[in-house]
């Protein structure tokens, strides 16, 4: 048995929300220090990257799960194609036949 699936890579997800949180923390600081169009116009660009179409779902994920002569075996691999996160596991044990 095997399987691909393509999740929300986690690096990419929070470097987003940092990101986010940068932007807003920047406004914030903004305020009262420029003009209202300028301040309007910070306000404006930051609701277009909050609002812009990111797919994060970028971290694909493959596995097997399975029973091979006697032994359970479990294989896990994933990588992001945009930051280059991966993690792997795997495991097997015999099956007590008794």
């Amino acid at each position: 048995m095997s399987a691909d699936n393509w999740a929300e890579c986690p690096k990419c997800k929070r470097d987003r929300e940092t990101k986010l949180a940068k932007l807003d923390a920047d406004i914030a600081s903004q305020y009262g220090k420029v003009t209202v169009e300028a301040f309007d116009e910070l306000r404006r660009r930051a609701t277009e990257e909050r609002t812009a179409k990111i797919n994060l779902h970028t971290f694909r994920e493959d596995y097997e799960i399975g029973v091979y002569d006697g032994e359970f075996y479990i294989s896990y691999t994933g990588g992001c194609s945009v930051c280059g996160i991966t993690h792997s596991f795997k495991h097997e044990a015999k099956l007590d036949l008794a």
